[in-house]
């Protein structure tokens, strides 16, 4: 199911950056993103190019909103003491001798 989900999203994705009005846009806020993760306002030009891309292209929005729409919820929790969940209603501690008081 993994393996299927990938080649979907991964067809839908070449669609997405072979369009020519959109391509090179996109593919320099990639790129941008790429050499800058933790600027913010690289994060938000390719955000911006990606909206464009779906505002001009309703049958790829379509196929982009299914998509999201049945990932579902996926967490992975990796490595030592490692803690996951979709919702901590309570105190999570991974340490070794921690001691809790109330």
């Amino acid at each position: 199911m993994v393996v299927e989900a990938a080649a979907v999203l991964a067809g839908t994705a070449v669609k997405f950056v072979r369009r020519p009005e959109s391509s090179a846009a996109i593919g320099s806020a990639v790129t941008d993103v790429a050499e800058h993760p933790d600027e913010e306002d690289y994060t938000a030009a390719l955000r911006v190019q990606i909206r464009k891309a779906l505002d001009a292209d309703p049958q790829l929005a379509d196929e982009v909103s299914g998509m999201l729409t049945n990932a579902g919820v996926s967490i992975v929790a990796s490595g030592d003491r490692a803690v996951a969940a979709q919702n901590i209603s309570g105190i999570v501690i991974t340490g070794d001798n921690s001691t809790i008081q109330r």
